[in-house]
């Protein structure tokens, strides 16, 4: 175990892996985005927020990451929950936090969503970097970090049929985050985590 661990000491290796990631993620969404053609019923609209246009072009860096799961907490954060259909599926944390920063003006639910899901990607390999690095040394930190990141980034152009992108508007960044975060107060005093943070995003 290294003793002298502290949580912001691995945020370039998170940093590098998380732009890698992004990189990587922009690409496959633009040259695939419009290549493959869409499965019948795709994409749905039980969400009732508006499908964005899915046709070839620069749009599809941002529009690519816009369908499933994230279509449904666009629609949370900026109508709330209804009785009359399946929204009571998902947490509320994760749209608060859109709606929080949708505040902003300018922004939009789409780009609120985007800043929220990829600021809590960034937060989840710092401090799986630093967990790690706790444990097993500096160099499975740096190779967990970054096959963390190579791992994540399968956004729905690779498979249209679902949209699995840590750094698109769902909850996936946000739970990594907290479920990463949340080994923070079990861990020896130099975490200096209060116990609220890990489920902050």
């Amino acid at each position: 175990m290294n003793a002298d661990v502290r949580v912001r000491d691995g945020w370039r290796e998170a940093l590098w892996a998380f732009l890698g990631a992004r990189v990587l993620l922009t690409a496959i969404s633009v040259i695939g985005g419009g290549m493959l053609a869409l499965p019948p019923g795709q994409p749905p609209t039980d969400a009732g927020f508006p499908n964005p246009v899915l046709e070839p072009g620069w749009h599809m860096a941002i529009t690519a990451l816009q369908r499933q799961d994230a279509q449904w907490f666009l629609r949370l954060a900026t109508a709330g929950y209804s009785q009359s259909d399946n929204s009571a599926a998902f947490f509320p944390a994760f749209p608060l936090a859109i709606r929080i920063v949708n505040a902003v003006p300018g922004i939009g639910p789409l780009g609120a969503g985007l800043l929220v899901a990829n600021a809590c990607a960034f937060g989840a390999l710092v401090l799986l970097h630093a967990l790690t690095r706790y444990e097993l040394g500096d160099a499975v930190a740096r190779r967990a970090v970054l096959f963390t990141a190579c791992s994540r980034p399968r956004s729905s152009c690779t498979r249209r049929t679902r949209s699995r992108c840590s750094c698109s508007p769902r909850s996936r960044a946000s739970g990594s985050r907290g479920a990463i975060g949340g080994h923070g107060p079990r861990r020896p005093e130099r975490w200096r985590l209060p116990r609220g943070a890990s489920g902050s995003c």
